[in-house]
C-alpha cells in the first residue's frame, strides 16, 4: 500500500522520540510542527514538511521488487534565537534522521539521506538551519 503521502507522521514520530533533540528543545513535543508553527511560540522549535514526491514505476531487481517506489523530498527547519543552539539542533536532527529506516506493515522507508543544508535569518531575528532530506518509500 502506498502511504508516502503520510510520511510527515513518521518524521514527526522520529523527531519527537529522539533524546538529543529533547535535550535541546525540552520534553515539550509541542515544539515540533508539520508545515507551519503557531504564532507566539518560544524558541527553539522545529518545522518540517514534505516538499515533493516522485513516483517511479520499475522492474528494478536491485531494490528487490517489481512495481513502484516513491522518492520523497523532505525539509526540516530548525529555528532559534541563538545561532549556536540552532546549529546544535540541526545537528541533532541530522543525527536522528540521516540513514534512519522504518519498516512496518504500512510503509517501508529506505535509509534517509541528507541532501543539503542552508542557513538564514528571519525578520524577527531568528536563525534558521534548513535541512533537505530524501528517501525512497515503498
Amino acid at each position: 500500500m502506498d502511504n508516502s503521502l503520510l510520511i510527515s507522521r513518521y518524521f514527526q514520530s522520529i523527531l519527537e522520540e529522539n533524546q538529543e533533540i529533547k535535550d535541546i528543545i525540552g520534553n515539550d513535543e509541542h515544539k515540533i510542527f508539520p508545515l507551519l508553527q503557531p504564532a507566539n511560540l518560544s524558541f527553539p522549535f522545529i518545522v518540517h514538511a514534505r516538499t515533493g514526491i516522485t513516483v517511479n514505476y520499475t522492474k528494478d531487481i536491485e531494490y528487490g521488487h517489481c512495481g513502484w517506489y516513491n522518492i520523497v523530498n523532505y525539509t526540516v527547519s530548525c529555528v532559534s534565537d541563538d545561532y549556536v543552539q540552532c546549529v546544535e539542533l540541526a545537528n541533532a536532527v541530522r543525527h536522528a534522521l540521516e540513514t534512519y529506516r522504518w519498516k512496518d506493515e504500512d510503509i517501508y522507508i529506505h535509509p534517509i539521506q541528507l541532501l543539503t543544508v542552508a542557513e538564514y535569518t528571519t525578520d524577527n531575528d531568528a536563525f534558521v538551519q534548513e535541512l533537505q532530506f530524501q528517501c525512497m518509500v515503498e
